[in-house]
């Protein structure tokens, strides 16, 4: 009979005797503040043009404020037929005259005067080259270019007056609302008002 010698032992893996090599939490912590050392300048930058872009947009962007204006037509002025009132919404020729007065308002003639009136020309936000925050910026770290002529100037406001103006009947009355935007709530009350005189004198 045979007798061995010696004692047999499962390797470390089968055994579950194998010890983990896994870092202590302070070694953690101190690759951590590695990392956060050697990336410092990058944090820091992100953080300068966070706050750098933050601030512009504080400055550059403003609410903007609308004011309204309503007139009230005087249907005499019209000459329209008499024709018997079968429903109670506006005839067609009613309406179409309606329709032609809030094209005076939008006109260019009525631009025109109310830009001679308040000198919306002279005024930066109606004559700015380069709309929305783009233009704002690079045009107030480089500077603008040659100043635009009185002509320039004068196509500039009436421009933005007809894209920040909306002329529109209230309902099916013969009732015109005249409503107007800007970053100012005193120069939107002004042109609005102003739009309203222009079309009185006009008629």
């Amino acid at each position: 009979m045979l007798e061995t010698t010696g004692q047999f032992s499962l390797p470390d893996d089968l055994s579950g005797g194998r010890e983990t090599s896994e870092p202590p939490a302070e070694d953690w912590f101190a690759q951590a503040r590695g990392f956060a050392r050697r990336q410092f300048w990058i944090f820091f930058l992100f953080i300068v043009i966070g706050t750098a872009l933050g601030a512009t947009l504080l400055v550059v962007w403003k609410p903007n404020f609308t004011a309204t204006a309503r007139l009230l037509i005087d249907t005499r002025k019209f000459q329209l037929s008499e024709q018997p009132a079968i429903m109670p919404q506006m005839s067609l020729e009613s309406s179409a005259a309606v329709d032609s007065q809030l094209e005076i308002i939008r006109s260019e003639r009525i631009a025109i005067a109310v830009i001679n009136k308040l000198r919306l020309s002279e005024d930066p936000e109606f004559v700015s080259t380069a709309p929305g925050l783009k233009g704002l910026l690079f045009g107030r770290l480089f500077g603008a270019g040659e100043p635009p002529s009185d002509a320039e100037r004068l196509e500039r406001a009436r421009l933005f007056l007809a894209g920040h103006l909306t002329a529109s009947r209230v309902g099916n009355s013969y009732a015109l609302e005249i409503a107007f935007d800007s970053k100012s709530a005193t120069r939107a009350a002004q042109v609005a008002n102003a739009i309203a005189d222009a079309y009185i004198d006009q008629q």
